[in-house]
């Protein structure tokens, strides 16, 4: 820290220089409150900064005013806050440098001449820049010619005074890029015209295309829906920050300063390619580029894009999801079913492309064939299973087994399984198949075990006006007794002769094993029993008798 000198401490020199310097004081004009002057930098103190005025007058200004400490003897403008009668006077940089900024923005604004100041926040509206200490308002359509442009805080701009309002102003930067740009506009549309093809920088990628540097600075647009002839198409992967372009100009828009460029009009429109190239019934190549429920879309050329309908994926009578035919990335073969060029759609079929295996199926296979195929899927009626490729068959939950509720999870996806040809309609693409036909069931095992008129025990299970349902015991069937086969009269009840859990013998009369149905007989059961008694009777009487057969039997019971 520098001491100021001690006033008595005076050079010999000095008091030959004093009446001449008395006279150049007394020739010096005063200085006033709110005056701008010169002063030096003479030293300083922790406070304050000493400066020399009209090299006479001592004054100081706060330290805490200075970002940076001045060197000694270098010159700057300070404006005089108080002249006291005696001592040192109040000085102020600050108020010194807001005062010349101020009267910087009134003579720009009055010249309509550009200034630069900085950056030093962002606000809703716009943003503040600092100009000399002064707080400038820059509103948000002032900024850039971009919507939503905003330099970062601290960046330098140049601008131009709008409006003046006490010690703050309305400033644009806006206006200067207008002014320049319609020179450069000026320039660049005296060498290039719309439909003109040009060389062009990537300068950045947006969400909605590519920004691109043109000559003369200026900048264009190279809107997505301008890039490819396919729709929506990604296109940050084919762009990066510097790389040169060649597009068309689409637009120029001086106006509202906008250039619009395009990729794709330098490409022929691939629907006029196809009109030369594609007809009805041509097979064509393309990459599956998605897929959904209802079908699969190949890319046949950029943005030439044809439709498999989930239907012409196979030639199966309901065809499995899109996805298990075809994935998405995968290159394929398809057969054009129609072409509509004013609505632009492309109809293609994937089946058409082999031959229709329902055709000769008839010929192939016949009823009671065994079969082996493949679990495709599980309905709410049974198993699908494909036995050739494109031909499926259904195995209804009753044919799976021959209980009387089969199990529903005995068949998965995926499995391998042996099955019966029950029934085949080529001309409605249906099969239909069993797995419990592979084996006889209870009914045909029960028939060829019991011939018609045996006996067999039975349990009474449920009784009504029309005859008895009965369990066979043995066998774990059920048998039906018409009232017809029962021995007794019409006026007679069976209620009052046969009741639930009865154990009764009855003759088998038929067994319809289709309908699963056991008929048998209680009369003829008694009949055939009466006819065996008759025999014993007679195998142990040999001799003749005249009593009547009746008589015989009531004798034997």
């Amino acid at each position: 820290m520098q001491t100021p000198r001690n006033p008595f401490d005076i050079q010999p020199q000095e008091l030959e220089d004093f009446p001449r310097s008395l006279e150049e004081t007394a020739a010096v004009e005063p200085v006033r409150k709110g005056q701008i002057i010169l002063a030096e930098v003479h030293s300083w103190d922790d406070k304050d900064i000493f400066l020399t005025i009209n090299h006479k007058q001592t004054g100081s200004c706060p330290r805490k005013e200075f970002v940076e400490l001045p060197d000694p003897g270098s010159t700057i403008p300070v404006m005089v806050e108080n002249v006291p009668v005696e001592g040192i006077i109040a000085l102020s940089r600050k108020s010194a440098l807001l005062a010349q900024s101020k009267q910087a923005l009134v003579e720009a604004y009055e010249a309509g001449s550009q200034l630069t100041g900085k950056v030093q926040r962002h606000f809703r509206n716009g943003l503040i820049i600092d100009f000399g200490g002064l707080h400038l308002h820059m509103p948000e359509g002032e900024i850039d010619l971009r919507p939503r442009y905003r330099p970062a805080v601290g960046t330098e701009i140049d601008f131009k005074v709008l409006s003046l309002k006490g010690r703050s102003a309305s400033v644009s930067r806006r206006q200067i890029l207008l002014e320049r740009n319609d020179a450069l506009w000026n320039e660049f549309s005296a060498v290039h015209k719309e439909g003109d093809e040009i060389e062009a920088e990537v300068q950045r990628l947006v969400t909605f295309g590519v920004f691109l540097k043109l000559p003369f600075e200026l900048e264009g647009l190279l809107h997505q829906t301008d890039i490819s002839w396919r729709k929506f198409a990604p296109f940050k992967d084919r762009f990066s920050p510097g790389q040169k372009v060649t597009v068309k100009i689409l637009k120029l828009d001086k106006e509202n300063n906008r250039i619009s460029l395009g990729l794709r009009q330098m490409m022929q429109d691939p629907w006029e390619w196809a009109r030369d190239n594609i007809k009805e019934g041509a097979d064509v190549e393309g990459r599956v580029i998605s897929t959904t429920d209802y079908g699969a879309f190949l890319e046949i050329r950029e943005g030439l894009d044809g439709m498999i309908h989930s239907s012409e994926m196979s030639w199966a009578r309901r065809p499995l999801p899109p996805q298990h035919y075809l994935q998405v990335g995968q290159t394929t073969m398809a057969r054009v079913i129609s072409i509509d060029f004013d609505k632009k759609r492309i109809a293609l079929s994937l089946r058409e492309m082999k031959a229709d295996p329902w055709k000769d199926l008839a010929r192939r296979l016949k009823k009671g064939d065994v079969l082996e195929g493949t679990v495709q899927r599980i309905s709410k009626l049974g198993a699908s299973v494909e036995i050739e490729p494109d031909v499926e068959g259904l195995i209804y939950y009753n044919d799976y087994s021959w209980d009387e509720k089969p199990d529903r999870s005995l068949l998965k996806l995926g499995e391998k399984v042996k099955c019966k040809l029950l029934e085949c309609k080529p001309e409605e693409r249906k099969l239909t198949l069993g797995l419990k036909q592979l084996q006889p069931g209870p009914h045909e095992m029960f028939r060829r075990k019991v011939r018609n008129g045996q006996a067999v025990e039975c349990t009474i299970k449920a009784i009504n006006d029309k005859g008895i349902e009965v369990s066979i015991t043995q066998d774990n069937l059920s048998g039906w007794i018409p009232r017809k086969n029962i021995p007794v009269t019409e006026e007679v009840r069976l209620q009052e002769k046969y009741q639930v859990g009865m154990p009764l013998k009855a003759s088998l009369s038929g067994v319809n094993v289709e309908e699963r149905r056991i008929t048998l007989s209680i009369r003829d059961f008694e009949k055939q029993k009466d006819r065996e008694i008759l025999r014993q009777y007679i195998k142990k009487d040999e001799s003749p008798s005249t009593a009547s057969l009746g008589s015989l039997l009531k004798k034997k019971l």
